[in-house]
């Protein structure tokens, strides 16, 4: 569940000015604040970089995500996701940013860290069994499955099914 930003475009940009450049957000002189906000923030690029790679802003004492504030000061709209097309968190050029539900979201995923086979999508499930590998993929929301013989055959089988289903080419990268 996404945090709601409480602020409306206009108000945004009185707080804002976006960086069409380097898709930053800078901190815009407040009234509102005493001179040595001003003093201290005005004109700074606005927020840190999390361990989690995305940018996250603090506006009167609660946290929000940059590329959230970014996609409403733009677009005026707050969608339920906010895909970042190169995979790059803190890269939050609006044409980098997208609307997204939670299914095209995934579709443009990396490779997660606990990932053991190297393949997204594939694993080793025992030498117990005579089709070891296992390709699995999502198909309007039910899981997939199919055994292999093989490690190759498996990586096939799964290449074969996203690309019907229309991941991006970074997905699993």
């Amino acid at each position: 569940m996404f945090k709601l930003i409480p602020y409306t475009q206009t108000q945004l940009k009185e707080i804002f000015t976006y960086n069409y450049d380097n898709g930053s957000l800078i901190w815009n002189t407040r009234s509102d604040r005493l001179t040595a906000w001003n003093d201290r923030f005005a004109g700074q690029i606005a927020g840190c970089q999390l361990h989690s790679g995305y940018i996250q802003i603090r506006l009167n004492t609660r946290n929000y995500r940059a590329h959230r504030i970014i996609f409403k000061l733009i677009h005026n709209k707050e969608p339920e996701q906010i895909d970042h097309i190169d995979g790059n968190r803190s890269n939050n050029k609006i044409e980098n940013l997208r609307a997204a539900t939670p299914k095209i979201n995934v579709r443009n995923s990396s490779k997660r860290k606990d990932n053991t086979s190297g393949i997204t999508g594939v694993r080793y499930i025992g030498p117990h069994r005579f089709k070891p590998y296992e390709a699995r993929w999502y198909d309007d929301g039910i899981l997939k499955a199919k055994s292999f013989v093989t490690l190759n055959e498996a990586i096939e089988h799964r290449e074969r099914e996203i690309k019907k289903r229309n991941y991006t080419n970074r997905h699993g990268k």
